[in-house]
């Protein structure tokens, strides 16, 4: 449907991503652990990057969290490739543990996805993400950009969440 020259492609990124963060270190060790062997184990290159990033204890003061990006469906596809053989190998692994908090999953991708983009040296380009109903900046980018008809069913509904008062695109 979209040649090179779509919107997302002008900038020449290949993600657009949240601005990194500071991530505190992971909270089960053993858990942590279980992600750096597979990584060691398999792919090698991404450990070393792990390592350089998070070190033993997985926290660092640059980490692009949220696991909210916008990008091709060719480097999602790549992306997801890698992601999801790490992320089920973790399952099979650690299982569904016993505790309330079971997000150990979400928790390794938001650290991953930082692993994947430095590791393959992917262009990015980071932005602010606002919790705000006023200035929901990521939604207002990508609706800014894609082709909508001006009487578009979704468009009438994401209008009303992302911007207040009235305006144009």
């Amino acid at each position: 449907m979209y040649g090179q020259n779509n919107w997302f492609n002008r900038g020449g990124h290949e993600f657009i991503v949240c601005r990194h963060q500071a991530i505190p270190k992971y909270a089960r060790k053993e858990e942590y652990e279980v992600l750096m062997s597979i990584l060691k184990q398999k792919y090698p290159l991404y450990y070393d990057t792990m390592q350089n990033i998070y070190g033993n204890d997985g926290s660092s003061a640059r980490c692009n969290a949220k696991n909210m990006f916008v990008t091709t469906g060719k480097e999602l596809n790549e992306y997801c490739t890698f992601l999801f053989d790490v992320l089920f190998e973790c399952r099979k692994q650690i299982g569904d543990v016993e505790r309330k908090n079971k997000r150990y999953n979400a928790l390794f991708a938001e650290r991953l996805f930082t692993v994947y983009l430095i590791t393959n040296k992917k262009r990015y380009k980071e932005v602010d993400i606002k919790y705000d109903r006023k200035f929901l900046t990521f939604s207002k980018i990508i609706i800014n950009r894609l082709p909508f008809h001006g009487n578009s069913k979704l468009l009438s509904k994401l209008r009303p969440l992302v911007y207040k008062g009235s305006w144009r695109l």
